[in-house]
């Protein structure tokens, strides 16, 4: 099962072209991080005893997406400047 899922993410990566998949990787990852930092500030306004190891937690979580998200932008901004 494992080598069917990765035979076909790896034939659909390479199926699309650079601007869907950049398209929808940074949908994906701004839709993610958009729904993490919501929940970070709930957590946040809430206040309980428990807030600060759900937020450390959603840390670990934002730290990632923020990177990508970063990745994403700058090679958007590179392929803009410098097109293919």
């Amino acid at each position: 099962m494992t080598s069917t899922v990765t035979e076909v993410t790896r034939t659909l990566i390479l199926s699309s072209t650079y601007e869907s998949l950049s398209t929808s990787l940074g949908l994906i990852v701004i839709l993610l991080l958009d729904i993490l930092l919501i929940q970070k500030e709930l957590i946040r306004a809430r206040g309980s005893s428990r807030s600060r190891q759900w937020m450390r937690v959603l840390d670990i979580a934002i730290a990632p997406l923020v990177l990508t998200f970063l990745v994403i932008v700058t090679l958007r901004l590179i392929n803009l400047r410098h097109p293919l």
